[in-house]
């Protein structure tokens, strides 16, 4: 009885000591800082006639401060008009399991929208960028339950991403699991 208790037991121990595969798009450990960033991820594609939207994630620890850093990048052939975060702008998940998380905007100031005009293929470029902030009751919540929705505030307007559990990028050419993110991504900046 005792040897199947501690085969049991040390069975338990080697499926939670297994290592977490976190490989970083840039680390840097000086003094002063110590920034680990993830690769970014495509969370959400849209394309529709000549317009291409996406969302792109990275998580990043920047001195023992996990941030949610959110790229959006839109390219049209019609105008794009200017897209703003506010310093109260929040990102609202909808968990799976029913549960709402809010990360709050990292910065103290409003952030607009950069528009570029490609020459080239005759389009419209917007890129804008953010840095959003956890708070402690954020981390358990997204590490066990995929995310459903994420709604993100703007100056004008919310806007709502619906996630898919597999995202086939028509443009990319690479396969992401947004649904998962979190689960699969938060623990190697925590």
């Amino acid at each position: 009885m005792k040897i199947l208790l501690y085969s049991l037991l040390f069975f338990e121990m080697l499926t939670f000591a297994q290592p977490t595969n976190c490989i970083y798009d840039y680390e840097e450990n000086t003094e002063q800082n110590n920034i680990k960033s993830m690769p970014e991820v495509l969370m959400h594609e849209r394309i529709f006639g000549s317009t291409y939207s996406y969302l792109f994630f990275t998580l990043q620890n920047n001195n023992g401060v996990p941030l949610l850093k959110v790229n959006f990048l839109d390219k049209s052939k019609d105008f794009l008009p200017s897209l703003s975060l506010l310093k109260n702008s929040r990102i609202t998940i909808q968990l799976l399991n029913g549960k709402i998380v809010t990360l709050i905007n990292a910065l103290e100031e409003d952030t607009y929208s950069k528009l570029i005009y490609d020459n080239n293929e005759n389009t419209n470029i917007r890129i804008l960028e953010g840095n959003f902030l956890f708070t402690k009751s954020n981390f358990e919540e997204l590490q066990f339950s995929p995310i459903s929705l994420i709604r993100i505030q703007f100056l004008a307007e919310n806007k709502d991403y619906v996630l898919q559990k597999e995202l086939q990028s028509e443009t990319l050419k690479t396969t992401y699991k947004p649904e998962s993110y979190f689960i699969e991504q938060l623990k190697c900046v925590l």
